[in-house]
């Protein structure tokens, strides 16, 4: 099976309950350990093939893979496999997913299930039938989408004439068909929607991502309900429901059933989780699943962060069983401004009564996770350059890390950041209904966190907060000026703001390394397609738009850039991030590398007040960030052609001479922190890390012992103050008190303790 020149590497499935669910995900590599996805194999401890797809997501520059997607069926016997790679071949599958296709449609045989897809006409599951005796399972038509505007109206998908569907992904044992098109009525067009479609060989499960997309000439659309229905083949006579910590429900079903989640949202604090069965409270949370029995069919279905996402409903009659993305029977409509869109993931399962659907359904709403370990995360690199959390040497930031985390978890819970617009976002308490649109990318903070310690709250948190990111801050639609698309909404009243144009755009708030994170551990395109736009737009607007001279929005542009970079190894990207870069360097001062900048007293608003030149530290350390990050890229890039690393001196010298200014100028040292910005009152933030990577850099250029011990001293200051806030002090800026806070923190601060210099220096001199 292998042989001395086989590797091999532990995957864990986190959360499939026992069931046959099928499964996505991302597994990391060293550069140079792999060429090709055809190199690998994957087993059971006792020795089983398990079948599978393996394609390449990510390389590395010397076209090496860096991140491999998986797909396949979880063994029902196992939650641990070993992928083997290296002088292995690929086990050929018993069983092979059929897809014919003629000039109208795709035929899809599973081997298990059987169906049709249109290609130019609407028709989604048509035909669908058990293929164990040919038992139809859904009308011949298959289902729709319905959309209800504010006065009832109906919108159907099934009458748009402008649908389409394409072939994404094909491999033995799994397919990918993306459809798209929109809903129309008697009144035209309402919203414009995106489905893709997952189906696998041997399983009766299909997934569904459902994209709801606002692209109406009203900056506002009403509609009073969304859903999915499912025409049944025949009358449903039981049905079962599953409830957080409890027994599922178990009804005989008679004359229909309508099942309804609602919740606490930012707006309606007082509100509680409620679960209603025929507008009566049967339990706080459902767990997003519900089965409908007949005689000879079953047909379960599950929605992701159901009770989270809420109002969300399940109802079932004599003919049809309707996946409610809105329920009609909430009080409030659903309101998706213009430009926005919204996701939902939604399994189906086919299966006779007497088979179980909800260990699947409640394995696919966890949902079950492809998992390595944080060795494997941080050791080859592919996420960033980090270590794991494990036997780290500073204990006290992992218990930072952990406290702050769980007072993430109690804040949602307080300030109930709930509800199908908002969840997966962070509630700012400044305003009543003010949001940080994940602000200094909490996705990507969340995300590095789950790979140095493997806890699968770290990857749900993340994955949350990236989708939130991708549907609603990010525009993906502006009739008034189509160059906008891809831009993000800075934080913001209803994360949009109350500006006449609704979305308030800025290149100084957007992230991307978050989404390229997501998308490579999950492997699900939608987050890829997101930083795409994001990354199509900061390509557009380099070098960058001016901005009163502030250092952020380069810093922002250099590092998003990157990421995009990163992920698709697009040149465009490197080249839109070297034009910045070329912008920064023309504008630096010759002497203290950063431009000198004017700053009002009290406030940079202010008008009138009186003046002072330099620096915002933290932004200052943004950019240097930015430009670290480009002229690794940069040179990795030019390596792979000359064998040889060169970074750009012209970069290295700016960082140095920026580093030394933002010493002389801004470090406070009774505090152990750097000033906030010259007019801010001269106090230092020992909280703020954001400075950290520049000071490394620099040393590292230099060898300037100096410059390493204002680093070890503000990042032993930094930890320090973020314990004493923990353990209940009142400091500004401490990553326990707010989601920016925390991302601040987290997004710097594993990198900064990776560092060979910082490691060297703490055990010369343990006591700082």
């Amino acid at each position: 099976m292998t042989n001395d020149s086989t590797n091999s590497i532990s995957i864990r499935l986190a959360d499939t309950f026992g069931a046959c669910v099928p499964m996505r995900g991302g597994v990391p590599f060293s550069r140079g350990m792999l060429r090709s996805a055809e190199s690998v194999q994957m087993r059971t401890p006792n020795g089983s093939a398990v079948p599978f797809d393996a394609e390449s997501i990510a390389f590395w520059p010397d076209g090496s893979i860096r991140w491999l997607r998986l797909d396949f069926v979880a063994p029902a016997d196992t939650n641990q496999l070993t992928l083997y790679y290296g002088d292995v071949s690929r086990t050929p599958p018993d069983q092979i997913l059929r897809v014919d296709e003629d000039d109208e449609a795709f035929r899809i045989d599973t081997g298990v299930l059987a169906f049709e897809i249109g290609k130019r006409s609407f028709g989604i599951l048509r035909n669908c039938v058990l293929t164990d005796g040919s038992i139809r399972v859904l009308d011949p038509a298959g289902i729709d989408l319905i959309t209800r505007d504010y006065f009832r109206i109906p919108f159907a998908a099934s009458k748009d004439e402008s649908y389409s569907c394409e072939l994404e992904e094909r491999g033995n044992i799994h397919a990918v068909f993306r459809i798209s098109g929109a809903h129309f009525g008697k009144r035209g067009k309402m919203f414009d929607y995106e489905l893709r479609l997952y189906c696998w060989a041997g399983s009766s499960a299909v997934r569904i991502t459902h994209v709801l997309k606002s692209r109406q000439d009203d900056e506002l659309p009403i509609a009073r309900s969304v859903e999915i229905d499912l025409p049944l083949a025949e009358p449903p006579e039981s049905f079962s429901a599953g409830i957080e910590r409890r027994n599922p429900i178990e009804r005989d079903l008679i004359d229909g059933v309508s099942l309804l989640q609602t919740g606490p949202t930012r707006m309606t604090p007082a509100e509680r989780f409620r679960f209603a069965l025929n507008g009566i409270t049967v339990a706080g949370r459902s767990e997003g699943w519900v089965t409908a029995r007949g005689a000879n069919i079953a047909v379960t279905a599950a929605v992701r962060r159901f009770p989270q996402q809420h109002p969300k409903g399940f109802r079932i009659d004599p003919s049809v069983l309707s996946i409610d993305l809105w329920p009609e029977a909430s009080e409030k409509p659903m309101v998706l401004p213009r430009g926005c869109e919204k996701t939902h993931d939604v399994m189906l399962v086919f299966h006779r009564p007497g088979i179980d659907g909800a260990s699947m359904a409640r394995a696919f709403a966890k949902p079950a996770a492809v998992v390595c370990s944080p060795d494997r995360y941080c050791e080859t690199g592919a996420v960033s350059r980090i270590t794991p959390a494990k036997n780290s040497a500073f204990p006290d930031f992992e218990r930072i890390a952990e406290g702050a985390f769980a007072a993430l978890k109690n804040r949602r819970v307080h300030l109930r950041e709930y509800g199908d617009f908002d969840y997966g976002d962070f509630a700012d308490e400044e305003e009543r209904d003010c949001w940080i649109n994940v602000e200094y990318d909490t996705p990507y903070a969340l995300l590095t966190q789950f790979a140095r310690t493997g806890k699968r709250d770290y990857l749900d948190w993340g994955i949350d907060a990236a989708l939130h990111q991708g549907d609603i801050d990010i525009a993906h639609y502006v009739p008034t000026d189509p160059g906008l698309i891809g831009s993000q909404s800075i934080h913001a009243a209803g994360h949009l703001g109350r500006e006449s144009k609704w979305f308030y755009y800025r290149t100084d708030h957007i992230w991307a390394q978050g989404l390229v994170r997501a998308y490579w551990f999950t492997g699900d395109r939608r987050y890829l397609e997101n930083a795409l736009l994001v990354g199509d737009y900061l390509a557009r607007t380099s070098p960058c738009p001016d901005d009163g001279g502030a250092e952020r929005p380069y810093a922002w542009s250099l590092i998003g850039l990157v990421a995009v970079y990163e992920a698709t190894l697009d040149v465009k990207y490197l080249d839109a991030a070297r034009s910045v870069a070329e912008s920064v360097l023309a504008r630096s001062h010759p002497d203290r590398g950063l431009w000198l900048r004017e700053w009002d007293a009290g406030s940079d608003r202010q008008r009138g007040a009186e003046q002072f030149l330099g620096n915002s530290p933290f932004m200052a350390g943004l950019l240097l960030e930015g430009l670290i990050d480009y002229n690794d890229a940069a040179s990795e890039s030019r390596s792979v052609l000359s064998a040889k690393s060169t970074s750009d001196s012209r970069i290295d010298d700016f960082i140095v001479k920026s580093v030394r200014t933002l010493i002389s100028e801004a470090w406070i040292e009774e505090d152990g922190g750097f000033y906030y910005h010259p007019a801010s009152g001269g106090r230092g933030r020992p909280t703020d890390p954001r400075q950290l990577l520049g000071l490394l850099r620099a040393y590292e250029i230099t060898g300037d012992a100096g410059i390493l011990d204002v680093a070890v001293k503000h990042l032993s200051a930094c930890i320090r103050a973020h314990l004493a806030s923990l353990e209940g002090e009142h400091v500004k800026g401490g990553a326990n008190r707010n989601a920016k806070n925390y991302a601040i923190l987290m997004r710097t601060l594993p990198r900064v303790i990776a560092s060979n210099a910082v490691l060297s220096a703490m055990k010369t001199n343990p006591e700082q």
